[in-house]
């Protein structure tokens, strides 16, 4: 197996991996959080927080096609057009509603991914997101823009066809970057994730959902494995 940069030698990690929403990004608590971010009150109770499987699971009229939405089964006009049919509100209302997820990047987070850049270590991200959504992370002149570009490695559950915390979505990290589990350091939001990476032999380490601004936190963590 080679290696693109030499590693750090107070680490044997090879690769940072971020979640970005709770993690990087701050973004609603859940779908009926976002109804009232968007003015839209009247739209909640059609899914559960959007970050999670069992919302995905679950009877709401928009959940199964939220999960196809999320691993790019359906592009956004599809989404809303089907959104609309599915829950009786307008589609501009659900876009309205899906675009008030993401509220901003946290302070500090688009510093913490450019200081990482110039570190002996790579970098990704691994979210489970959506097309819309990442376009937007993607946009300069959006509230949740973030350097994605400096990542080694912009990973998505879109782009891959599969979504946390399915085990083949780490598999696939670990194929697409030639690494070894145990050299990956992983941060997630959602027990079910951290668990699942743990379970690949990642380092997983879980960021509580309680704090204004997990980046300090991340920053200490990283730090303890010499890579800051």
């Amino acid at each position: 197996m080679t290696q693109s940069k030499i590693l750090n030698q107070k680490s044997t990690i090879d690769l940072v991996v971020f979640d970005l929403g709770r993690v990087l990004l701050r973004i609603s608590d859940d779908w009926d959080h976002a109804a009232a971010l968007a003015g839209r009150p009247g739209l909640a109770g059609l899914t559960g927080d959007l970050s999670t499987a069992e919302a995905r699971g679950t009877h709401h009229p928009l959940a199964g096609l939220l999960d196809r939405y999320e691993t790019g089964r359906v592009m956004p006009d599809v989404f809303f057009a089907e959104g609309e049919r599915l829950s009786g509100h307008a589609a501009a209302d659900l876009r309205a509603v899906m675009d008030a997820v993401l509220i901003e990047a946290f302070p500090g987070a688009a510093e913490l991914i450019e200081r990482l850049a110039d570190r002996p270590v790579r970098t990704a991200c691994l979210s489970n997101t959506n097309a819309g959504h990442w376009d937007a992370m993607h946009d300069p002149g959006h509230r949740a823009y973030l350097p994605l570009h400096r990542l080694d490695f912009p990973w998505a559950s879109q782009l891959f066809g599969l979504a946390k915390p399915d085990p083949a979505i780490y598999a696939r990290c670990e194929q697409d970057a030639d690494v070894l589990p145990g050299a990956v350091l992983f941060f997630d939001d959602l027990p079910e994730n951290v668990a699942a990476a743990a379970d690949r032999g990642w380092r997983a380490e879980l960021v509580p959902r309680d704090l204004d601004n997990p980046v300090p936190l991340i920053q200490e963590r990283l730090a303890s494995y010499g890579l800051t």
